[in-house]
């Protein structure tokens, strides 16, 4: 494993350490890891039940108390939370040949209103600490942000992007979290950087010079406890918008996210904008987000991203049932019969039924419970 010397930063195009050596990104998005999204846990929304709400981890975590109480809910939440990403799956990637995670954090386990919840800092800080013995750097990504950044589920959000319909209420907690989580890390070298906001999508009135604000916003609460690390922004549209986002901070690089769903491989065509924002700014490229597909598509796309400078960042590494990634989490049927009436789409199931699939699902999750896909891992060679 290539050693670093400090805290990277951000030098023209590239990143770089403290002696100038320069540093490509390559690694996973450990989706999943602290919270879940329905299509990882077979949880589709249809008819009924929109994916904008019934694949959020709040509903879903709340029917699952619905079916078979809290005390049970909580038992299989853990034990998900104990499987789905462990001190191995670090060490495999390491191993593998990746040199950092994206961590998707969410507001409502670091914060209750106004206050912190020291638990879930807590549970950011347990694999933070596996990727420091392994060497892997770690991005802090900001997946679900206080009131939604997005209607999606994703983003955990109750239909509505409240962080953009009533920015009086959440953006201060937003700038409140954000200095909290910097404060905590300032002086970590294996913190990669701070991707402030996941995949927005502004809502129709709003533009990215209210993005821009509130990027600027917490930047300048980050600096006022982290002088050093580097600031990742995305644009609005899932990212792939950066119209009128121009940098505002002498350390800070463009995360876009890229994904051809049952598409060819990627293209320089696919990436070209990106390169002609680099061109234009002289700030590095990250690609924070990019996957689902085949693992032809990975090995492609991973050494279109080497070929161009642009730093890279998979989605994700493991699922229940579905292949785009280096695991497969086998599908207890039985609990498939759970996601579905969680998804609105079949009846629902004794309460002792559902706690053993749930139960049992949960450790299907284990990494030595999982189909191992080394197509997958090409690209890191």
């Amino acid at each position: 494993m290539e050693m670093y010397n400090g805290i990277l930063r951000c030098e023209g195009t590239n990143i770089v350490d403290q002696d100038d050596k320069r540093f490509f990104p390559v690694g996973f998005g450990v989706g999943g890891a602290l919270y879940p999204e329905g299509y990882m846990w077979q949880v589709f929304g249809g008819p009924e039940l929109t994916e904008k709400g019934c694949e959020s981890p709040t509903y879903m975590y709340n029917a699952i108390v619905d079916l078979v109480g809290k005390e049970a809910a909580d038992q299989f939440w853990n034990t998900y939370k104990k499987n789905w990403l462990t001190e191995q799956d670090i060490e495999n990637m390491a191993r593998w040949g990746a040199n950092h995670i994206r961590l998707p954090l969410t507001y409502k386990t670091l914060m209750k209103d106004d206050e912190f919840i020291e638990e879930g800092f807590e549970e950011v800080e347990r694999i933070v600490s596996w990727c420091r013995k392994n060497n892997l750097y770690v991005v802090l990504d900001l997946h679900a942000a206080p009131g939604g950044q997005n209607p999606w589920h994703f983003c955990d959000s109750d239909g509505t992007a409240r962080l953009w319909e009533e920015p009086d209420k959440y953006w201060p907690l937003t700038i409140k979290l954000w200095k909290e989580i910097a404060g905590r890390y300032a002086d970590d070298p294996m913190i990669l950087g701070y991707d402030l906001l996941n995949e927005v999508e502004l809502p129709g009135g709003h533009t990215n010079s209210e993005l821009r604000n509130l990027y600027v916003l917490i930047a300048r609460a980050i600096r006022e406890v982290d002088k050093n690390h580097i600031i990742f922004i995305e644009g609005d549209k899932f990212a792939t918008d950066f119209t009128g986002l121009e940098p505002f901070d002498s350390n800070m690089a463009y995360s876009f996210h890229l994904y051809k769903y049952n598409g060819p491989s990627p293209t320089k065509e696919d990436i070209q904008k990106y390169l002609e924002l680099r061109e234009r700014w002289q700030i590095p490229l990250w690609n924070g987000e990019t996957g689902d597909n085949n693992a032809k598509w990975w090995t492609d796309n991973i050494r279109l991203h080497r070929r161009h400078n642009i730093g890279i960042c998979m989605w994700t590494h493991k699922k229940i049932h579905i292949p785009y990634q280096p695991y497969i989490i086998k599908l207890v049927p039985e609990y498939k019969i759970v996601a579905e009436y969680i998804a609105g789409r079949g009846p629902k199931p004794d309460a002792e039924f559902a706690r053993k699939a749930l139960m049992d699902q949960a450790e299907a999750m284990s990494t030595d419970n999982c189909i191992f896909q080394p197509e997958y891992l090409e690209g890191f060679k």
